[in-house]
């Protein structure tokens, strides 16, 4: 009887132990967290974020990002529903900033904090991670094309290759002269490439990269009003970095067609998108992640989780 007297005893004080000891790591991870909140300026954290502190101060701040996967997943990484079992796998993301780690299983919560503190406090430094260096460097050469659009065999040169992305381009100039601007499906465009609405206005734009000798004639622009049966547009406009047939211009006035030839084209991108003036440099807005960004990196069947 003494001997249960005493294990009940000892379960009992091993119980309390390891009550006190859970309850004093809780206390002093609470006390980390909020001597983060206070350090950083921030009003709170997000949601799983995990905070340990180190003896060491790191010798520069960054931060790394990981994405969750399906244990068993098919070529798109999209769960594969042949295998039991299957489960979403969680990666910690981390930051390292001075002598803090912090980790969340979610990407977009560890962004979300990472630009917080960055916009709280100015002069606190966070190395960009992998994502935000492939988007800053795209960033800056779209402003470096756009420097040299002054020069319409620059624009032929870059877009020959690859027609949907002069589509873009063309789309991106209707963008900066306030038009709501989108391209077509690059495998069924129905005889247009870009759609364009302002107000009550809509357009549809049919484009063309060709050598500054070709000329365009007329049937292609029959070709674009043809299209216009099924996408009842208000406005058409073709654009080419070339020039029009004399028999593609009568053709155009009788349609009321517009026609962009490569001089006009020039003339469109001095003016909205390479000012000689402007300086090359690539914003904060311009390369830090969002959460589209993130949504992009992990599987379609996964997205709603994040």
């Amino acid at each position: 009887m003494d001997n249960e007297k005493l294990i009940i005893i000892s379960v009992i004080a091993l119980i309390a132990i390891i009550s006190l000891v859970v309850f004093l790591i809780i206390l002093r991870n609470k006390k980390i967290r909020n001597e983060f909140i206070l350090h950083f300026n921030l009003e709170c954290l997000p949601e799983g974020t995990k905070i340990r502190k180190q003896k060491y101060t790191v010798e520069k701040n960054d931060f790394e990002l990981s994405y969750p996967y399906w244990t068993f997943s098919n070529k798109d990484g999209t769960c594969d529903k042949r295998r039991n079992g299957n489960r979403i796998e969680w990666q910690y993301s981390y930051l390292y900033i001075e002598n803090y780690e912090v980790r969340n299983s979610n990407p977009y919560y560890l962004v979300l904090l990472v630009n917080t503190i960055r916009s709280q406090n100015s002069y606190i430094t966070i190395s960009l991670c992998d994502e935000e260096k492939r988007k800053y460097s795209l960033a800056e050469k779209k402003k470096i094309f756009e420097s040299k659009c002054n020069e319409i065999n620059h624009i032929i040169n870059t877009f020959k290759d690859n027609p949907t992305e002069f589509e873009e381009f063309t789309a991106d100039l209707f963008r900066k002269m306030g038009y709501t601007a989108n391209t077509t499906s690059k495998t069924n465009d129905g005889g247009y490439d870009v759609v364009v609405e302002k107000g009550k206005d809509k357009g549809i734009i049919e484009c063309k990269c060709y050598a500054t000798s070709h000329s365009v004639g007329r049937p292609l622009i029959q070709k674009l009003v043809g299209a216009n049966q099924t996408a009842n547009a208000n406005r058409l406009i073709f654009i080419t970095t070339s020039h029009y047939s004399s028999g593609a211009i009568a053709y155009a006035e009788e349609a009321h067609v517009e026609l962009i030839d490569g001089n006009e084209l020039l003339r469109l991108t001095e003016k909205y998108i390479s000012p000689a003036s402007v300086k090359i440099s690539v914003s904060p807005k311009e390369w830090q992640l969002t959460y589209n960004d993130i949504l992009n990196m992990v599987p379609s069947d996964i997205r709603a989780y994040i």
